[in-house]
């Protein structure tokens, strides 16, 4: 996000079919240029892109034997649903995912756990400390922290709205763990993908697809990024969550959870024939070196010797850093505080999330 295919992604492009002589690489584009592929990243249908990135990869015959895919940021999930849904068409042969966000995001950047727990603590000390030094810089903490929780709690209440939802890309995959009988009703993405749906009466479904199109992998690779905060919580990019109704708190590992557990996804069995790779990024988002990228992608996952062979191509999604996403969320507020849904057909459920 932020990124489009042709600037910091085609040099990733270009590093790869350096290394590994022959490669056939392909860099998505959403729309017809670079300036709409951006955009497109913030704005549109993640459903409607996903399909239309399964119609566009099928009709290319360099991948007809199979490929690999990165995904970076948000690139990360929007893979993954390729993957899942159209296995009838595409042959990943694995996919690796950088910072992706697999259980959504739950805060603007800069706004996780970590800094609410500093906001809090700031308060705290604001309180016992009498130095005006120490309160300036505690109120100037508390302030942060009172800013992210507005906007979280903003995000909370308009996300789910159908005009935000239909159409701005980072609602269709924000969960929130304080309301998710909202989350699996309302968002028009991730529930589906995680295969964590709900039924009219209340019965959770699962699409047995999904799981045998994701055990087709012979490897899933995530890394997460060790200092993210882009991602919230950044254990989303190995599929960690808030805890249920503690939000911006305790986070439940993927191996703690009924995903896991029941394997709703293939990834408990992915697991136990170690093709599931958990791995760790030093830094923040999108942060990283060619010489890391080399070593720790290509070497080990990429070149022959690394666990692949044969590949006919490799290519990803280029959701790149989450440039300018703080002034993208205000763009964002900014229009749901001042534009109501005028569809009759809305229920009273999506009248409750829209923000007045």
């Amino acid at each position: 996000m932020g990124d489009n295919c042709c600037m910091g992604i085609r040099g990733i492009g270009e590093l790869i079919a350096r290394e590994i002589p022959g490669t056939h690489v392909h860099s998505v584009m959403l729309g017809s240029n670079p300036a709409e592929d951006a955009y497109r990243g913030f704005v549109g249908d993640v459903n409607a892109q996903v399909e239309s990135q399964c119609e566009t990869l099928a009709l290319d015959a360099r991948l007809a034997g199979g490929f690999h895919a990165i995904g970076f940021s948000q690139g990360g999930q929007f893979l993954r649903a390729l993957a899942q849904r159209c296995g009838d068409r595409l042959n990943v042969r694995s996919l690796i995912t950088l910072g992706g966000q697999h259980q959504g995001v739950a805060a603007p950047p800069r706004c996780g756990g970590d800094a609410t727990a500093a906001a809090a603590a700031a308060e705290e000390e604001e309180e016992e400390d009498d130095g005006e030094e120490e309160e300036d810089d505690g109120a100037s903490s508390a302030s942060v922290g009172a800013l992210c929780r507005a906007m979280t709690d903003a995000i909370a209440r308009g996300a789910y709205a159908r005009f935000t939802r239909d159409r701005i890309v980072q609602a269709q995959y924000f969960k929130d763990a304080n309301d998710l009988a909202s989350y699996r009703k309302h968002n028009p993405f991730l529930p589906d993908v995680n295969n964590e749906l709900v039924d009219d009466g209340g019965e959770e479904t699962r699409n047995e697809t999904y799981r045998r199109n994701l055990l087709r992998l012979e490897k899933l690779v995530l890394f997460k990024w060790t200092d993210d905060t882009v991602v919230v919580p950044r254990e989303s990019s190995w599929f960690g969550t808030y805890a249920e109704n503690d939000r911006g708190g305790a986070i439940v590992p993927l191996r703690e959870q009924r995903m896991y557990a029941e394997d709703w996804l293939g990834l408990r069995a992915l697991d136990e024939a170690g093709r599931l790779k958990l791995l760790e990024i030093p830094g923040d988002h999108m942060t990283f070196t060619r010489e890391w990228f080399v070593t720790n992608v290509i070497d080990a996952h990429l070149r022959e010797g690394g666990g692949f062979k044969g590949a006919a191509g490799r290519w990803w999604l280029g959701g790149g850093p989450w440039r300018g996403g703080v002034r993208a969320f205000a763009r964002w507020l900014r229009g749901a505080t001042t534009r109501r849904r005028d569809d009759d057909d809305d229920d009273d459920d999506d009248d409750a999330y829209g923000i007045e």
